[in-house]
């Protein structure tokens, strides 16, 4: 068994990712999760040694474990196991998964802006030995299928496998699996049909066992090979489309701590959308974020996960940061009409989501006559609102004519859609 150095206890803070109920939540997903950061065995004669699941340790308690997460924020000279989940691959019902491929993006272990994050074992430098001869390798190296020399130490195996004793292992019945050390691919086949209609859970596909180097800093995405990553049904048919989440590690090291954003969170814009006659299309664009005592000057959109709920077209939205200070301005691509925009800060997991939903003057997520009478509550000191609230008509003051542009959006008066009971879906981070 695989021994590394006891190192001190370091906290890891955890980055969740980011949820939503769409119609897109039924599409087969091959998605790649951290499950557990730096497992050593807890007591027995294995106490200290590397671990990838309770049965490696005498004392059958293997430490480390986190809730599955597509990112992690992560310390130089970490272990992170991962692995690889299939779900949803019988999104019409009548799909039968027989066989899959994972492919993993090798050129994501060099994604970062500094050092690597590779799978354990593999040797960070190759010797090459032309026709895989070991003629050309020193003493002590073996020349290996890829063309290059690697010491004892090179045991990839260790760091790339699939359980297949594992109760959610994907196939449960007579199978064949391999896992492809060279490319990092996982695949199983399955030759005996399964009763249908079947939408499983995520079910499990391999393991990857990543070493994060002493220098390794920046943002690390792991994804998928799209072109080598596929699910096939028992008619050897591909099981399309496919979605792929990849696994993203932050290693900053230190990371600025969040205080606010502003707008707040679940803020609904509730001002009309356009000028009367269709003119001056107006909505949130920025996001405002003050940090505590932080240089803001190294942050980059690398450092935030960005998506608009209905989704942006293709994959996430692009962010542009602007750093002030102890705060930056985040430059978003607009928040959708009757919809969400939602931005992650990578290195804590907080969140913060927008709609803008014309006339929803008390932000319950529906544009209706009840909001008249709030808006008047605000005008007359009764509650209290934000200008994104009462100042309907983008005048940068709330007043009465605020009133008759509210009724205005609520009838569809002029170049404006009706908005008379219009809602939005609940807002993806509310506590």
């Amino acid at each position: 068994m695989a021994t590394r150095t006891r190192r001190c206890c370091r906290s890891t803070a955890l980055v969740a990712s980011l949820l939503a109920t769409t119609a897109l939540a039924q599409m087969p997903t091959f998605s790649l999760k951290a499950v557990r950061v730096n497992p050593e065995c807890v007591g027995g004669t294995n106490a200290g040694d590397l671990c990838t699941k309770d049965e490696d340790c005498d004392s059958l308690d293997c430490s480390g474990v986190i809730p599955a997460t597509n990112r992690i924020n992560a310390n130089p000279g970490d272990v992170i196991v991962a692995e690889i989940y299939a779900s949803n691959w019988s999104p019409n019902g009548y799909e039968e998964l027989m066989s899959y491929l994972a492919a993993i993006d090798v050129a994501g272990f060099h994604s970062g802006s500094a050092g690597t994050i590779l799978p354990l074992g593999l040797d960070k430098t190759c010797l090459p030995c032309p026709c895989q001869s070991n003629d050309h390798c020193p003493d002590g190296y073996e020349c290996h299928d890829d063309g290059c020399c690697y010491g004892p130490d090179h045991n990839p195996e260790i760091g790339a496998f699939l359980d297949e004793s594992r109760t959610d292992y994907v196939f449960e019945a007579q199978h064949f699996s391999m896992v492809d050390t060279l490319r990092y691919r996982f695949a199983g086949y399955q030759p005996v049909s399964i009763e249908w209609p079947y939408i499983p859970p995520p079910k499990y596909c391999g393991t990857l066992i990543l070493s994060v180097s002493n220098d390794a800093a920046g943002t690390f995405t792991i994804p998928f090979v799209p072109e080598d990553t596929s699910l096939y049904d028992f008619y050897r048919s591909p099981i399309l489309p496919l979605e792929l989440e990849a696994l993203v590690v932050v290693c900053h090291g230190e990371f600025c701590e969040l205080q606010g954003w502003y707008p707040s969170n679940c803020a609904i814009d509730a001002r009309q959308p356009s000028d009367p006659d269709g003119s001056n299309r107006a909505g949130w664009d920025s996001i405002e974020i003050t940090f505590a005592g932080c240089d803001t000057s190294k942050l980059g959109s690398e450092d935030f996960s960005v998506r608009a709920f209905p989704w942006c077209d293709p994959g996430p939205c692009m962010v542009r940061v602007i750093p002030n200070g102890n705060k930056a301005t985040l430059l978003l691509p607009g928040v959708p009409l009757g919809g969400w925009i939602c931005v992650i800060y990578v290195a804590t997991g907080e969140e913060v989501c927008l709609a803008h939903l014309p006339g929803d003057v008390n932000n319950d997520g529906t544009s209706a006559p009840t909001d008249i009478l709030y808006l008047i509550d605000c005008l007359n000191g009764l509650t209290l609102c934000e200008i994104w609230q009462c100042n309907v008509d983008r005048s940068a003051v709330c007043g009465p004519p605020d009133i008759l542009r509210v009724i205005d959006l609520l009838n569809g008066a002029g170049a404006y859609d009706s908005w008379l009971n219009r809602n939005l879906p609940e807002c993806p981070s509310a506590p």
